[in-house]
Order: C-alpha cells, then structure tokens, then sequence
C-alpha cells in the first residue's frame, strides 16, 4: 500500500462513535461504514429475537442504520436526546420500533413471545421501582455509553475502545466514575424518600458505600434499619441488578440470553496464523506495470460523495444506499426461485375461477391471506364476517400462484382456521398440481373456535403453486380458511 492510500485510511479512521458520528456530519461519510461494522452484528441479534425470518432481520437492521442516519443528518445535536451517547442503543430501539411495525402488519413472521409481549400491551416491566434507571439516565452520556456496553453488553476493554474512542487509563478511569456515579445517584434517590434523620445521617457520612468497609457505628445501624440494609445490599450488588433490569427499564423488549446466543452465534472466528511467504518468483520482463482499471460504480459513488461539499446531501444519500443495498440485496436472494411445475394445459388446473386479485408474488413467511386467491371453485366469503377469510364446503378449491417459499425453505407450516363445525373435516394442502400428492393436511377444529393449527411438512425452495381443497363427509361448509404461512422448524 503507497503513502497516500495509508494517509487517506488514517484520515477516515475515527475513535468512538460519537467521533465518528460528528466526522460523518461534517462530509467525512466513508467513516459511517465503521460504525456500521462495529454494531451491525448485534443490531441483527436483537432482530433475530423479535423475529423468525432471517430475511426480516435484515430489514430491521438496515431501517435502524438509516434511522441513525437520518438522526446525523438533522441540525439536532448529537449529544442530546434520548440515548444520546450511545449508538448501540440508539440501533437497538429503532429495531424495536420497526419490528413492533411490521408486526401489526405480518404477525406470522415474528417470533411468539415477541407477538405475545405486543399482545400485552407492549408494556415495560413494573417490578422494579423505576430509580435504578432514573440513576442511570443521571449520568453523562458518556458514562452511561461505558455502563451499558460494560454490564449489558459484556464487551471487553478493546470494544468499550472502540466504542468511547478512550483506552489505557483513561478508559479504566471513566469507568471506575461511572460505576461510582451509578451507586451514588442511587444512594442519593433512596435519601430523598427518606424521612427518618437518623438514616439520612448515617448513609451521608457513609457516602464511601459499599467500596469502604462500614465503620461500626454505620454496621450497627444496618442491622437494625431493614430498608438501609437493603439499599446497601442492593448497591452491593448493583452491577448484575443493572445488567437484569436496565435494558427492560429502557428497551422494554428484552431475551437476555436469547440475544446473548444470537450475539455468539455472529461472533467472527479467530483469525488464522498466516502461512509463511516464500521468496517471490521472478516475473518477465514488462510484467510488474499494473494495468490501469477502470472505476466501479461502488467506487465511483465513494468518489462523488467525497467530492459533495453539502453534508446533510452526502449522508442522506449515504445511509440511502447503505439501506437500500442491505434490503435490496436480500431481497434479491430471497426472491429467487424455481419455476412451478406444469400442472394441466398452460400450466394451470382447469375448471377453475380467476380472482381479480392476481398479482406479484406472495410470500409464505408473511403469511399469505385467504382472500389473496390467484384462481378458485365454489369458496365463498366468510359468513361469519371475517375480512380475509374464506368460507370452504366439501370439495371446493383455492389456488394461490407464485408463493415465494425462500431460499432456503422452511419445516413447518401455519394454517389459521375457524368455524369448522364438523369432525374430521379438513384442508389438503397440493404443490404445483391440484392432483398430486398432498404436501400437508390440516384438520379444522370442530369446536368452531379460531386456531392456528402447525403441521410439520417437507421444506420446500422458490416459487410454487399451492392448491388447497376442502375435504368433508358431507357437503356443508367445513370451516373457514384466514391465512397460511411457513416457518421454520
């Protein structure tokens, strides 16, 4: 590498994200692509905890990172607002924010216990009293960026480095004045709800808790005041309180350990001892000029951003092609597919009735809606009202066409049903033909309640057509059809 291309890394390079946030403002963008590197992993392991698609997922990060570019982007400073002085909280809410969404949207494509805490009311846990976070957000932005990445995150020195942009002793320093800075503003809530002089008096002059060891005088009083003694116990141990409620107190949304595998899981490999060079072999003579290449259109792109003088112009664009490469991108793979087989004259079964609603393909991950029907025989709208739901009687058929099973395909399919008042009946479920095999069989609860019945199926990849026939002892209506989709197993 020549002089000027290792000058122009050093030029790009920033310590902390902060740093690295206020260069990209100021028309530096090419440094945004490290703060994407260094928070993308663990952006995507929240979003694996909200849902089951990997390809959502993706989506959710790349919504997040064009949020936070948005965010640059705006004459708004910085260091204000909530999470100010941490990007990686920052990334984490707007992914809960997206995914609470899309959610609303395609229920099926999330993860169950995230549906169930939205069900809920989406609501943040109320068993603690609230001031461990209002300790937290008294902080400097700074400490509590040190704090979450420390006892949330578990991130070693190198990562809080790289984060805060501070190492050696200043590092180790400000983390030891966060740490205290927590422990006091905790000390200090509990004394203002205090009323008793003499525990006011004690705890002041005990301000050392709990790195000092109590002086007689303050043990004697922990020993007969329950609540003091729980407040010392409590900052005793207040690294792994926080590290258990902060991120519920402040996300909300919180599968500690599931994120914690998901983070593990995306962990890079260590890297490999390099083998050892041996001496070059001689090239011909006129072989060593490099041959001159002509810019890419990623190249060129970077060129023209450097040469943008208008910085909220630069990063918009930035975070837009960062965004819509990610999406676009898995978008692409996800949509790939294999042709349906031919099932009939053109491909189609005949005898069938065409909908109105033909259209792009339909995802089975997101759910695919009864009424969302290519072509179909004798169905009918609910009678029992509901929206998208078809209403099926013994014999009668929908078929769907192009239903994107994905690239890789998934083990288990979801079928929502209601109304069946007959027991036995139930949907068949055929791929590409109305008269092949079946792929799946759904029974219809005869209880006339609505349920998602699963059922374990062989994985299919692409695009398929899919035909659903209702099967019934007698002719009646054997129940109503709402959605199918597919998950994995």
């Amino acid at each position: 590498m020549n002089r000027s291309a290792m000058a122009s890394l050093v030029r790009e390079s920033v310590d902390g994200d902060m740093a690295a946030l206020r260069a990209v403002r100021e028309g530096r963008t090419a440094v945004f692509r490290e703060v994407y590197e260094r928070h993308q992993a663990s952006v995507r392991a929240y979003a694996l905890t909200c849902t089951t698609s990997p390809a959502l997922a993706a989506k959710l990060v790349s919504e997040a990172f064009a949020k936070l570019g948005e965010r640059v982007a705006s004459p708004h400073p910085l260091d204000r607002g909530r999470h100010a002085g941490c990007v990686r909280l920052q990334l984490l809410e707007s992914t809960r924010l997206a995914a609470v969404a899309d959610a609303l949207r395609h229920p099926h494509a999330f993860s169950s216990g995230f549906m169930a805490w939205i069900a809920s009311g989406s609501v943040w846990p109320m068993h603690d009293d609230g001031q461990l976070q209002v300790a937290y957000e008294g902080l400097t932005p700074l400490e509590q960026c040190l704090l979450w990445h420390a006892l949330v995150e578990r991130d070693d020195m190198t990562a809080l480095a790289g984060v805060t942009g501070l190492t050696g002793r200043d590092l180790r320093a400000r983390l030891a004045t966060a740490d205290r800075g927590l422990r006091r503003s905790r000390m200090e809530l509990y004394l203002e709800r205090v009323d008793s002089e003499d525990c006011i008096k004690i705890l002041s002059e005990g301000a050392g808790l709990p790195y000092a060891t109590p002086s007689p005088e303050v043990t004697a009083h922990l020993a007969a005041c329950p609540r003091c003694r729980a407040l010392y116990e409590d900052l005793v141990r207040l690294d792994a309180r926080a590290a258990r409620h902060l991120p519920l107190r402040l996300l909300g949304w919180w599968p500690a350990e599931e994120y914690r595998r998901n983070k593990e899981a995306a962990a890079p490999e260590a890297p490999r001892e390099r083998p050892v060079r041996t001496a070059p072999v001689p090239r011909p003579a006129g072989a060593g000029r490099r041959r001159h290449r002509e810019a890419g259109p990623v190249r060129k792109a970077v060129m023209w951003l450097r040469g943008t003088s208008h910085r909220t112009t630069v990063f918009v664009a930035v975070t837009v092609t960062v965004a819509t490469a990610l999406t676009g991108t898995l978008a692409m793979r996800w949509m790939e597919s294999s042709d349906p087989a031919p099932c009939g004259q053109g491909g189609q079964d005949p005898g069938t009735t065409a909908s109105p609603k033909a259209g792009p393909p339909l995802a089975s991950r997101l759910r695919v809606n009864a009424d969302e029907y290519s072509a179909q025989e004798g169905a009918e709208g609910s009678r029992s009202g509901y929206r998208h739901a078809r209403s099926l009687s013994g014999g009668d058929q929908l078929r769907y066409d192009q239903v994107d099973f994905g690239k890789e395909g998934d083990g288990r399919l979801v079928t929502r049903v209601s109304n069946g008042g007959e027991s036995g009946a139930r949907l068949e479920f055929r791929l590409d033909c109305a008269d092949s095999e079946p792929w799946a069989l759904v029974t219809v609860p005869a209880d006339g309640e609505q349920e998602d019945v699963t059922a374990e199926v062989q994985a299919v990849q692409g695009r398929h057509t899919v035909f659903i026939t209702a099967v019934c002892d007698a002719r009646r209506v054997c129940g109503d059809l709402h959605w199918f989709g597919t998950v994995v197993r």
